[in-house]
């Protein structure tokens, strides 16, 4: 799970091209259902405007050993982070920032 973090931020704003996001998360599940021995994967991706605390990406995987899980879990994340057209915007009290 990610969350917004307290780094000095009031808010965060996540955008993404819709379409192409969900093919490339739909992608990254199937590669990880195969890679990982996994049972099934969910994935959760908010937008739109966030506060400090709330979560951002929910990654649930089904395995019968956790550590197939676990290891489902972070490529997924790495692989959401390397490939899907998401961006976030910190918004700070000095003003935001695409990141």
């Amino acid at each position: 799970m990610g969350t917004v973090r307290d780094d000095d931020l009031l808010e965060m704003e996540i955008e993404a091209y819709k379409e192409v996001a969900c093919e490339e998360l739909k992608r990254i599940r199937d590669e990880a259902l195969n890679k990982f021995d996994l049972l099934s994967i969910d994935i959760i991706h908010r937008m739109g405007r966030l506060s400090v605390g709330d979560n951002i990406v929910i990654i649930v995987c089904c395995a019968p050993h956790r550590t197939a899980a676990f290891r489902g879990c972070e490529y997924i994340i790495e692989e959401i982070k390397k490939r899907a057209p998401i961006w976030k915007k910190e918004i700070r009290k000095d003003g935001g920032r695409w990141i």
